[in-house]
């Protein structure tokens, strides 16, 4: 799923177009007055709730084919997200105590909870 605003407007925008469009070459086709579900007629007063359930309904799928494209286009480094192996070797005495290691004691000449 897409991270931040940047790429949800990225995949949201499109789709809201892309249901726009699709609304208007669907209902220029066809009344929904014509339909029936299940042996039940649309009333003229209830056109308009056809009209906004088809429209949302166009841009979830709309969004959904974004989401699959969105994640389809990422890199490989995006997808696993290679981050540095955290160093399990011991300082040199002298050196400045690692702040990233993790060994299983503290370094030798290191006070206890300095490491």
């Amino acid at each position: 799923m897409p991270r931040n605003a940047r790429e949800w407007i990225a995949v949201l925008w499109p789709a809201f177009v892309s249901a726009c469009l699709l609304e208007m070459v669907v209902f220029a086709a066809f009344d929904p007055h014509d339909f029936s579900l299940f042996g039940w007629q649309i009333d003229a007063e209830q056109r308009e709730a056809v009209y906004s359930l088809a429209f949302f309904a166009f841009w979830a799928i709309a969004t959904a084919t974004g989401v699959v494209t969105w994640s389809l286009s990422r890199s490989s480094e995006e997808i696993n997200r290679w981050q540095r192996p955290v160093p399990l070797t011991v300082p040199l005495p002298g050196n400045p105590p690692n702040p990233d290691y993790r060994g299983p004691n503290p370094p030798p000449n290191v006070p206890p909870g300095a490491a």
